[in-house]
């Protein structure tokens, strides 16, 4: 009954047009939203403002796990839409498409510390 739910919105989310190099396309793009966090995250530091930013009526803290949680539901609503629309346009499983799309955009979010110190 879940498939029947899942088919009916990728379909009508564009999914029939999709071809099937889909999921492969879109894996390639996925770690551009994990940039957007790693970006998020270090914007008061890179700009100077963290000493500003501790010293306001709100810590730093709570304003970037506002700012990471107010990103982190876009990117899983963005993962919500993708996902059914890649399983439908390509002959793989529902979990693997999962896979084929998280790995990409997990595998960039790990290395975050290492860019962030390369960058600063």
């Amino acid at each position: 009954m879940a498939n029947v739910y899942i088919d009916t919105f990728a379909r009508s989310m564009g999914g029939f047009f999709a071809s099937e190099n889909t999921v492969w396309i879109v894996s390639a793009f996925t770690p551009f939203l994990a940039l957007l966090l790693i970006a998020e995250s270090t914007k008061s530091a890179i700009y100077g403002m963290n000493e500003l930013e501790m010293s306001a009526r709100f810590s730093l803290k709570s304003v970037v796990l506002a700012r990471l949680i107010i990103l982190g539901v876009f990117n899983f609503g963005i993962f919500c839409i993708i996902i059914p629309v890649c399983h439908v346009a390509n002959s793989i499983s529902f979990m693997q498409t999962g896979v084929y799309l998280f790995v990409p955009y997990l595998l960039t979010t790990k290395y975050q510390p290492i860019s962030c110190a390369t960058f600063p």
